[in-house]
């Protein structure tokens, strides 16, 4: 087994949880996650920080995703299974971060 500390940091665990949020919906309710998640000892975070890291973290693994797509575009990348994954994930990005800009302002507007 290997730890992976390409990405690691010191910084908000919100950040952490904004990154799994959407794959952690797909497998359980996002609710009895965090209630686990509380009585493993996890802090507790306010929703709309959480909404912040779940959009922040779509924004960034979008421009990721992006940036990756030019390097197709211009030739640079010429690998299949890369391509199809730029193709497969754009318009999956653009769901997420529509949905966590609902989110946010749909909270404020309704405040």
């Amino acid at each position: 087994m290997s730890l992976d500390l390409e990405l690691a940091q010191i910084g908000n665990p919100a950040a952490v949880l904004g990154y799994i949020r959407n794959f952690i919906e797909k497998m359980t309710g996002w609710d009895s996650f965090m209630a686990a998640y509380a009585e493993a000892g996890g802090p507790a975070i306010p929703e709309s920080i959480l909404d912040f890291y779940t959009l922040w973290c779509s924004v960034r693994l979008y421009c990721l995703v992006m940036r990756t797509r030019a390097g197709v575009a211009m030739g640079m990348i010429q690998d299949t299974e890369t391509t199809y994954a730029c193709a497969h994930f754009i318009p999956k990005k653009h769901h997420l971060i529509s949905q966590g800009l609902r989110r946010i302002f749909g909270s404020v507007s309704s405040n």
